[in-house]
């Protein structure tokens, strides 16, 4: 299908250029090597889908290398998306390799014993594997296959490649009276190249544009610097200027993992150094189609095995936020301590402690009450202020002769008193019997009993 990078789509979905139509609605946008993608640059496709009604397929592996800049969603939709993967792998040609490969895939160290039983472990010291490269790269050339060479450092893959080419220049393989300046070495007609940068200015002979990672052979070199050169294939050839040569092209035999990652090739070797994670080991010995090998720097196979679990467990993925965020929530889960008791709670406790709650549940509702009454008279005394304003203007007319009233009933009581005073003086100096009118003589003063009955009351 045709295909162009991710930068370009998102420029011209920025930027607009004249001729630029964005694919229809219902159109399927397929990202491979899905999991180089930065976060960023995700974002920003997801956005557009969304306005435009694509649909985006998603294709690599999330155990592979991450982009280079922030990444890392790419796993973390596998892990917690719905996706479709794989179950056979058709690039090698040995099944217990296919089959190795998974366990490398999984992390599963064991897997290492396999590989040396099968040869694909070489101990050595690093000159030692680095001639053993140049000459494995000889003969795959005399051979006409495909080999890649990867390792982690990039001042690595530099004396690798410097390594071949001091090889090819002592045997002849390369014209030594041309030369031009490269971004990194010198490069020689013959010599095996790689451009670093997209350049849509360049356009090789079938109308295709220079990319990055464009693995190239030079033909000849022009007395300005610039390169004339064919892809390895020989399927198309482009003229690079001097320009460009001198600040996006290197010698291309040899390349980091992240370079390598998507090619495929005969076969492989992969030079373990202590920079290297499970992700690279496991890209770099999964780009030959028939044999790849591990290099490592160790006294024998068993100290190689030890150090390559090591790497193994080396895991330096890119975590995006939610995933540091769950991780967090997960530490704080695991990490919370246990509540102990301070000491033994007695048998008796439950029962005071019932007690307790009937207690202050009768207090509550006592409480309640006698909420309700104040606030039933908390009404009545709003009622009364209410209706106060009217009965005072009522009583108004009627206010002095109140008054009057009140001074004459205290004058009145004022005359009462001393009357009362000697009613009770006479009662004192009264004899023990009384005359009563209508009656013959005197008798005794009544009993009580008999004055509760008819004595006349004061």
């Amino acid at each position: 299908m045709r295909s162009d990078t991710v930068a370009k789509l998102l420029y011209d979905l920025r930027y607009r250029p004249t001729g630029f139509e964005p694919p229809v609605a219902g159109t399927t946008i397929v990202i491979d090597e899905a999991g180089m993608l930065n976060t960023a640059n995700l974002h920003q496709l997801i956005n557009h889908a969304d306005n435009f009604g694509w649909r985006l397929a998603l294709v690599g592996d999330p155990r592979q290398l991450h982009a280079v800049g922030r990444g890392g969603m790419f796993d973390e939709l596998c892990a917690t998306g719905l996706t479709i993967e794989l179950d056979q792998l058709h690039r090698f040609t040995h099944d217990w390799e296919a089959a190795a490969t998974l366990r490398l895939r999984r992390g599963d160290a064991s897997v290492l014993n396999t590989y040396a039983d099968h040869k694909a472990i070489i101990a050595g010291t690093f000159d030692d594997h680095l001639a053993g490269v140049v000459n494995e790269w000889r003969w795959h050339q005399t051979m006409g296959t495909t080999l890649a060479i990867t390792t982690t450092r990039n001042d690595d893959v530099r004396t690798i490649n410097d390594a071949i080419q001091v090889d090819r220049l002592e045997r002849g393989d390369l014209d030594t009276a041309p030369a031009t300046l490269l971004s990194i070495g010198i490069g020689h007609p013959g010599d095996v190249i790689t451009t670093r940068r997209n350049d849509r200015r360049l356009i090789t002979s079938t109308g295709d544009s220079v990319r990055n990672r464009d693995h190239l052979t030079i033909n000849a070199i022009n007395p300005d610097g610039a390169l004339v050169a064919t892809s390895l294939n020989g399927d198309r050839t482009v003229t690079l200027p001097a320009d460009y040569v001198a600040e996006h092209v290197h010698l291309g035999c040899a390349a980091t993992e992240h370079g390598a990652q998507g090619e495929t090739a005969d076969a492989s070797l992969t030079i373990i150094t202590d920079a290297t994670t499970n992700r690279g080991l496991y890209v770099g010995t999964t780009r030959g189609q028939s044999n790849n090998l591990i290099l490592t720097v160790a006294d024998d196979i068993a100290h190689a095995i030890e150090r390559l679990t090591h790497v193994i467990t080396n895991d330096r993925t890119d975590l995006p936020a939610t995933v540091q965020r769950r991780h967090l929530l997960q530490d704080q889960k695991r990490l919370r301590p246990t509540r102990k008791p301070r000491c033994e709670i007695p048998d008796w406790f439950n029962g005071v402690l019932e007690e307790a709650r009937a207690d202050a549940h009768r207090l509550r509702r006592a409480a309640e009450t006698r909420d309700a009454q104040r606030e039933k008279e908390s009404q009545l005394v709003d009622e009364a202020r209410r209706l106060l304003p009217g009965a005072t203007a009522a009583h108004a007319p009627f206010a002095d002769a109140v008054r009057h009233s009140s001074y004459e009933r205290h004058n009145a009581q004022k005359n009462v008193w001393p009357v009362e005073g000697d009613l009770r003086s006479v009662w004192q100096r009264s004899a023990s019997r009384l005359w009563i009118p209508g009656t013959a003589g005197h008798r005794a003063l009544p009993s009580a009993k008999e004055r509760g009955t008819f004595w006349p009351q004061r």
